[in-house]
């Protein structure tokens, strides 16, 4: 089970991965995107620990939502 952690005891894990899918960066399925988070968090002066934490969080997408996702986005037209 995942755990949405306070990083440096003040911010969500999942805060991180939306901040930077927000702003453009990509974190795709295929693997895009992973090393520039991990350098962009990296940058942060956050520990390993807590990089692994949001990393997994950010790499562990649930494959039937995604498929869902992916079909509501293509029906509807919406740019992703």
């Amino acid at each position: 089970m995942f755990e949405n952690k306070l990083i440096k005891e003040s911010v969500h894990a999942t805060r991180f991965i939306m901040s930077w899918v927000r702003e453009g960066g990509k974190l795709d399925r295929s693997g895009e995107g992973y090393d520039g988070f991990r350098k962009w968090l990296k940058s942060l002066e956050l520990s390993d620990e807590e990089i692994y934490d949001i990393m997994d969080i950010a790499s562990n997408g649930k494959l039937e939502l995604e498929t869902l996702a992916k079909n509501f986005i293509k029906s509807n037209f919406i740019k992703a």
